[in-house]
């Protein structure tokens, strides 16, 4: 495909994007499909001198381009219910911690099964976060060093104090070499970009969430963000709680996550309480454009999915946004991942 596309449009115009595309992930090959489909169209409507040999191929290359969209859209949704159940399992696992060690253990373990590959969980005091358990896929200790009781205090994020997510990639850590910052346990880490999320609880900070994809060398789906946000927007009530001396967590809070069960199966179901109820807010076609941002999808391709320009699928995100209250599309995507089913507009 890269050769193919490649022959028709101008080196120029191909090295900065199509030769550094590695491919890498899903979201590296919707970007590769995007680009080559603009590229291939604009060949064919500018061009007058090609040849029906030339034109015959840039066909096959639109076709080819629309069975790749096409499998990555299929992904998308697989993945999109997979990481839904996961969410529903982590947050169960979480409930079931009976004890302060067991729900530290609990935290980073489960949060990594919604597609990261090391997560630090971190407890905040006074304006400092201290990292408490760490959880990687390759068993490494890279962490186990700052890891007890009496281990130091860092200094909190501005970010995380304005309760906001962020990424953070190597070079904001080199411009913070300082201790407070936690700069030696990031160097030990060698992550190139992680997620930093805190966890609040009545309007305050009492834990954070550090993240990264480091082992499968790729950047987090923005479903996987969403996800994690969730799962640190459940979580963080039974932090708030544990950080009490003494305390022993027995389950959530009331209201946080209830067990239903019926006569085929039992299921987790989890609500964000206070929280907007996005199914019962959205338009038919609004349902429609949010299905299709969890799926990872861009306005462009919605709008080829729904046959709408571009234009209108970003007055419908738009209205997604105000509706759900949310301040981009990862909340509210997680907003309508965790909504209770079969409540339409």
């Amino acid at each position: 495909m890269r050769s193919r596309v490649a022959g028709h449009v101008s080196p120029a115009r191909v090295d900065a994007w199509l030769s550094s595309q590695h491919l890498s992930d899903v979201t590296g090959v919707e970007r590769f499909v995007a680009r080559s489909w603009l590229e291939t169209t604009s060949v064919l409507n500018s061009a007058h001198d090609l040849s029906p040999a030339e034109v015959t191929d840039l066909v096959t290359v639109l076709n080819r381009l629309r069975d790749l969209e096409a499998a990555t859209i299929s992904h998308r949704r697989s993945s999109a219910a997979s990481l839904h159940q996961r969410s529903v399992n982590a947050l169960f696992a979480v409930s079931c911690a009976s004890s302060r060690p067991a729900l530290i253990r609990s935290i980073p373990e489960q949060a990594a099964t919604l597609g990261f590959d090391r997560v630090l969980f971190s407890t905040v005091a006074s304006g400092s976060w201290r990292p408490r358990s760490a959880f990687n896929r390759d068993d490494s200790d890279w962490a186990s060093r700052y890891l007890t009781e009496r281990a130091a205090a860092y200094r909190i994020p501005s970010a995380a104090a304005k309760r906001h997510t962020v990424r953070v990639d190597a070079a904001t850590m080199l411009e913070h070499q300082q201790r407070e910052f936690g700069y030696a346990l990031w160097k030990r880490s060698k992550s190139k970009n992680f997620w930093m999320i805190p966890l609040i609880h009545s309007h305050r900070v009492v834990g954070m969430i550090h993240a990264d994809c480091h082992l499968s060398d790729r950047l987090p789906t923005q479903t996987e963000i969403a996800a994690l946000q969730d799962f640190c927007r459940q979580v963080a009530p039974l932090v708030a709680q544990m950080t009490i001396e003494g305390t022993t967590v027995t389950s959530f809070p009331r209201g946080l996550a209830e067990r239903e069960s019926t006569s085929d199966s039992q299921r987790l179901h989890v609500v964000d309480p206070g929280g907007p109820s996005s199914r019962s807010t959205l338009s038919l076609r609004e349902i429609e454009v949010v299905t299709l941002m969890a799926e990872g999808l861009t306005n462009l391709q919605i709008g080829r999915r729904l046959t709408i320009t571009e234009g209108t699928v970003k007055s419908h995100v738009k209205r997604i946004l105000k509706k759900t209250g949310s301040a981009n599309r990862a909340e509210a995507v997680a907003y309508w991942l965790k909504s209770p089913p079969g409540r339409q507009a």
